[in-house]
């Protein structure tokens, strides 16, 4: 009644999910790849020769790059 029934939806997997737990050597070699892009983008924001809009675009990809580093490290853990 009103939402309270039984029918328990079956949870979702994103692909990368699926892909990370029927392979973790690729897991393994994706969280080196972010793991590189993330030290060079560290190093072009400590350099600071950038402009401004620069800065802010290297500064958001940068935390796309961490935001997927956590997603890997969750989907790994919860095989």
């Amino acid at each position: 009644m009103y939402g309270l029934e039984k029918n328990r939806r079956e949870k979702f997997h994103f692909d990368l999910e699926m892909d990370i737990t029927k392979n973790p050597q690729k897991a393994q070699k994706m969280l080196e790849e972010i793991n590189k892009k993330i030290t060079h983008i560290k190093e072009l924001l400590r350099k600071g020769s950038a402009t401004k809009t620069e800065n802010q675009k290297l500064g958001v990809l940068l935390q796309g790059y961490q935001a997927l580093e956590k997603v890997i490290n969750v989907a790994k853990k919860s095989k």
